[in-house]
């Protein structure tokens, strides 16, 4: 049963091409509203640079940073992460919020990211947590762009991927889970395909496991690129 609450974006969002968002961002560093800033950071994402060396996803992990509602977060093209950059909400303090999205802007930009190509979910299949006493929450989500496939399963901490183009597997890589700082409770797991993608000439998939609450709420992101070769 999925859950309740999924991170998705609008139809405006999925309709968006990336060169209409890349003209958006001209504006950004220059000082626009706060809230535009955050908009055009978020339809951008997940991103890839000019040059297909680094990749950018607007993540829900504060980086540490007391009162941040997420980060910008940047890895090299081994899918290494390399930076986060601390995201404030405009809403709770919108200087901050400007200064932040003003430099993750400025960096995609200078870099010439583009909006990477878009996946499509298949199947989702999740396990709720809903008292003490369940098991660990898990979830497994089939996902594919043209005649490659992906799989991502979530359980005991652990998150599986797996990769095929046609009936051809080309491999299994185990990622790290980390701790959800932010969340009193996770109850359950989520991979939106809005908030995914993938790049077949350099063989690259970004993407982020969302955490959740009872309540469906999402509470935190764990934020991956996998570099397939």
């Amino acid at each position: 049963m999925p859950l309740a609450t999924q991170p998705r974006c609008s139809r405006r969002c999925a309709a968006a091409r990336a060169a209409r968002v890349c003209a958006l961002l001209a504006p950004v560093a220059g000082g626009a509203d706060p809230a535009r800033q955050a908009m055009q950071v978020q339809l951008l994402s997940p991103a890839i640079s000019g040059d297909g060396k680094q990749v950018a996803i607007a993540s829900l992990n504060p980086a540490g940073e007391a009162g941040a509602s997420g980060s910008l977060a940047l890895f090299d093209g081994a899918g290494v992460l390399r930076r986060r950059i601390a995201l404030f909400a405009p809403a709770r303090d919108a200087e901050r919020a400007r200064k932040s999205y003003a430099e993750a802007a400025k960096i995609l930009e200078e870099g010439a990211f583009r909006r990477m190509g878009r996946v499509k979910r298949n199947s989702e299949r999740t396990a709720l947590r809903r008292a003490p006493s369940d098991p660990p929450p898990s979830f497994e989500g089939v996902f594919s762009q043209g005649d490659f496939g992906f799989t991502v399963r979530v359980a005991d901490g652990k998150v599986r991927f797996e990769a095929m183009k046609g009936s051809r597997k080309l491999g299994t890589w185990s990622l790290k889970l980390g701790k959800e700082a932010p969340c009193s409770d996770v109850a359950g797991y989520s991979v939106s395909p809005t908030r995914a993608g993938f790049e077949a000439e350099r063989r690259l998939v970004a993407f982020s496991v969302y955490a959740e609450t009872k309540s469906g709420d999402v509470c935190f992101s764990h934020d991956y690129v996998v570099a397939m070769k």
